[in-house]
């Protein structure tokens, strides 16, 4: 299939099939190593954007290029990178860990919050 140009607007939004998005243009501007990583709005004028709403369309793009087998590394102090060694891609799976540990004590809390709720 061949992948095709779209809107800015029409990344942030996830797709059953993102197979035809072409991020090159995304891939071509991050830097190689945490060293040269971009923030969101540094990303955004690059490629030509600076509406409201970009932080979810580089995290989607970001997605997309990993989907895609790209090592994209995120982390909130540094921006955005293409991973450049073992000590990179652990710190960014170290992030992605807590993140999800974080979300699941969300999870258990409103969990609890409800059933307790449900008592009379």
């Amino acid at each position: 299939m061949d992948e095709k140009q779209l809107s800015w607007f029409d990344i942030a939004e996830p797709k059953k099939d993102d197979s035809d998005i072409d991020i090159t243009e995304f891939i071509s501007i991050l830097g190689r190593g945490r060293k040269n990583a971009l923030k969101t709005h540094e990303i955004a004028q690059r490629l030509g954007n600076d509406d409201f709403g970009r932080q979810n369309v580089v995290r989607r793009m970001k997605q997309i290029a990993i989907e895609k087998g790209y090592a994209v590394g995120s982390c909130r102090s540094a921006g955005y990178w293409l991973i450049e060694t073992h000590v990179e891609l652990n710190e960014v799976c170290l992030e992605y860990q807590n993140q999800i540990r974080g979300l699941q004590r969300t999870i258990n809390k409103l969990r609890d919050n409800y059933m307790e709720s449900r008592k009379v």
